[in-house]
C-alpha cells in the first residue's frame, strides 16, 4: 500500500512539473520568439521595399508589416 502511494505521488509531481514547464513556455518564451520572428520579417520587408519607395515611406511600410505579422500570430 505504501509503495503504491509513493509511485502515484511521483507520477503526479512529474505531470505537475511538465504542466508548469508548458505554461512557462506558452507565456514567457513563445511570445518573445514570435516577436523576434516578426521583427526579422519586418526588417527584411522594409529593406526590400525601401529600394522601390521614396524617402519617408519605408518606415510606414515597416510598421504595417510588423503589425500584420504580430496580429497574425495572435499578439497585440
Amino acid at each position: 500500500m505504501k509503495c503504491y502511494y509513493m509511485s502515484k505521488m511521483k507520477k503526479e509531481s512529474v505531470i505537475g512539473i511538465l504542466i508548469l514547464l508548458g505554461l512557462v513556455y506558452w507565456f514567457a518564451i513563445r511570445p518573445s520568439n514570435i516577436r523576434s520572428h516578426c521583427h526579422n520579417l519586418a526588417d527584411e520587408n522594409a529593406r526590400i521595399w525601401a529600394t522601390s519607395v521614396k524617402d519617408g515611406k519605408e518606415s510606414e511600410i515597416y510598421d504595417r508589416s510588423l503589425e500584420k505579422c504580430i496580429n497574425e500570430k495572435g499578439l497585440r
